[in-house]
């Protein structure tokens, strides 16, 4: 990555400080240096809705932990609806409505573009230092009065140099592969690039996104009876992996089925390489997913490493699925907070470990670390609560880990 000068660093940090009325960064501390002490960095989306409306755009923040001195400090930017980041190389990718960012302890880099209105960016990947560095993110637009249905836009950003792709189908997830190559699968019953929605038969695709971008599906999966499609996509050795909810065979529209109607789950592979596509039916702990007691299903946060998929029910339950079995094994269940009634909070895999971290205005921050390989809880500390850099109508919704040594020592 292209390093900048002081003179671009400073004329960065005055954009980043000009942001939206009402959003003025708080901290002093260059933005370079905020990522080179900190050890967690959180998203902060921007809730227009509750503030009036876009013409009331509170804008959006990246925050940090620095560990040594146990203070929480602020990056402001433009905000996004749905705002996500992602950690690799040494390098922090985030974006809001008018620029991309590439934020590194020596510098920062931005790539400025004119977005639609309201971006929503679910899905946010980093490209290798080998590929030129940079990040892939894929937009949800919505449903677009162009003829053409629904939107996605596919986004490279590489240095200042940004390329949007247009995708009109509808996303379910995406997923990175070690080489990183970017892949996305479509929701069966959203296929349409009509209207957006499709009939209850329609297969599931496969879509290649980078380095490569092809508008249409280059595989089809059909499963014999309704499902309710994974909600992540997962890549190990450059195979896919993603697992379906199946209805009973009596159930024929995926809408007309509750809870209770289902009778296992089916983890579903496509090899990159090959295409080859195995579907196989999953045993042991969780097979089925969704219960009268367990309607709302998994968190989307997914993990491939060591053979496994670790996936967690949203009642905390942390499963991982064998990937040459397709065998669960129910590891752990995570603490700290009521399912019930409490949202989870937010989660980080790396190496070894979930991280999980419940931020609560106005009291400390409950963050967790847990072992995968032993199934234990190494660690529950108490963070300082961050209201001293909190801005109204802006909320948490994604989180890195910017120093694994550091995170080891909380």
């Amino acid at each position: 990555m292209k390093k900048s000068s002081t003179a671009s660093l400073v004329a960065a940090l005055l954009l980043l400080t000009a942001c939206t009325h009402g959003n003025q960064q708080i901290s002093t501390t260059p933005p370079e240096e905020q990522l080179a002490n900190s050890v967690i960095a959180y998203s902060m989306s921007t809730d227009y809705r509750s503030a009036g409306g876009l013409e009331n755009n509170p804008g959006g923040s990246i925050l940090f932990y620095n560990p040594d001195t146990k203070t929480w400090t602020d990056v402001a930017t433009d905000g996004m609806e749905h705002s996500r980041l992602t950690y690799r190389d040494q390098t922090l990718y985030y974006t809001d409505y008018q620029t991309d960012y590439a934020l590194t302890p020596k510098g920062l880099a931005t790539a400025e573009h004119q977005d639609h209105q309201v971006p929503r960016i679910p899905l946010m990947f980093g490209i290798p230092q080998d590929r030129g560095g940079g990040m892939v993110a894929l937009a949800n637009q919505g449903v677009i009065d162009d003829g053409k249905g629904y939107l996605w836009d596919v986004i490279v950003t590489q240095g200042n140099k940004r390329t949007v792709h247009p995708l009109h189908h509808y996303v379910n997830y995406a997923a990175q592969c070690e080489d990183g190559s970017v892949w996305a699968m479509t929701d069966p019953y959203s296929t349409s690039t009509d209207s957006g929605y499709g009939p209850s038969n329609a297969p599931q695709g496969i879509l290649q996104i980078y380095p490569e971008f092809k508008a249409d599906p280059i595989a089809t999966i059909n499963q014999d009876r309704m499902v309710i499609p994974g909600t992540a996509l997962n890549c190990y050795d450059k195979v896919l992996y993603y697992i379906t909810d199946n209805f009973k065979p009596e159930i024929t529209d995926p809408y007309g089925g509750g809870p209770g109607d289902h009778d296992g789950s089916t983890l579903i592979s496509y090899d990159t390489a090959t295409g080859k596509i195995e579907q196989r039916n999953i045993t042991g702990d969780r097979a089925i997913r969704r219960t009268d007691d367990m309607w709302g299903g998994t968190l989307l946060e997914k993990y491939t490493y060591k053979g496994g998929l670790y996936w967690i029910l949203v009642n905390g339950d942390v499963v991982r699925t064998d990937l040459a079995t397709a065998h669960n094994t129910l590891l752990f269940t995570l603490e700290g907070f009521d399912p019930k009634t409490e949202s989870p909070g937010l989660i980080y895999f790396e190496e070894d470990y979930l991280f999980h971290s419940i931020p609560r205005f106005g009291r400390d921050t409950d963050f967790y670390r847990y072992n995968l390989t032993t199934g234990e809880m190494e660690s529950h500390a108490k963070l300082p609560d961050y209201k001293n850099v909190d801005k109204k109508y802006q909320f948490p919704s994604a989180m890195v880990i910017t120093n694994l040594d550091k995170a080891l020592k909380l």
